[in-house]
């Protein structure tokens, strides 16, 4: 079994419950299975399943300053850039860009409040819950799981499936396969 993969069906089976309580659909009984060379553990299947709130539960951890430290240690570096408040004026934020290997996270920090995920990017399947959707994985097999996407742009699949903010989450493709997953958190 692959590293990370014996997570992937609990949380993949907490989703399901949880839809079902809301009166969602129910996963498809047998979800494709992932390509040679790819995560080995198999692909979670339908769009209800996956794609709705896929910007909360892709991630292995909260992309914030805490969580990412408490899951991951000491950062290999992290930078900071002042921003100005879109609220209060002549209040100033903090954007901090931290640097894992294989992870980017952008948090923004409100002069007067907590951290807030802004972004991330994942070029290491060791930072997503479901691994067999990460790095390496064909674009057939993700468009398999989480159906069409809402948009392609630049080279990526891009799937939002929420009712609320636009939170995407991107499939950035080289060669027909997933290269990095990026997720844009909405941040007001």
């Amino acid at each position: 079994m692959s590293r990370g993969s014996s997570h992937v069906r609990p949380v993949l089976l907490a989703t399901a419950l949880a839809l079902a309580a809301c009166g969602g659909e129910r996963a498809e009984p047998d979800p494709p299975e992932a390509p040679a060379g790819a995560d080995a553990s198999p692909l979670p299947s339908g769009p209800t399943v996956i794609c709705a709130g896929l910007e909360e539960v892709i991630l292995a951890t909260h992309p914030t300053r805490e969580p990412l430290r408490a899951a991951y240690g000491e950062p290999d570096s992290t930078t900071t850039t002042p921003v100005p408040n879109r609220h209060v004026p002549g209040a100033t934020d903090t954007l901090f860009t931290i640097h894992y290997p294989g992870l980017v996270a952008l948090v923004h920090k409100p002069a007067e409040g907590n951290d807030l995920a802004d972004f991330a990017r994942v070029e290491d399947n060791r930072y997503l819950t479901i691994p067999s959707l990460g790095v390496g994985t064909t674009e057939e097999l993700v468009r398999a799981a989480l159906g069409e996407p809402l948009r392609v742009e630049d080279g990526a699949l891009v799937y939002w499936c929420g009712e609320g903010a636009e939170q995407p989450v991107s499939f950035e493709l080289a060669d027909g396969r997933v290269r990095a997953v990026l997720v844009d958190y909405y941040v007001d």
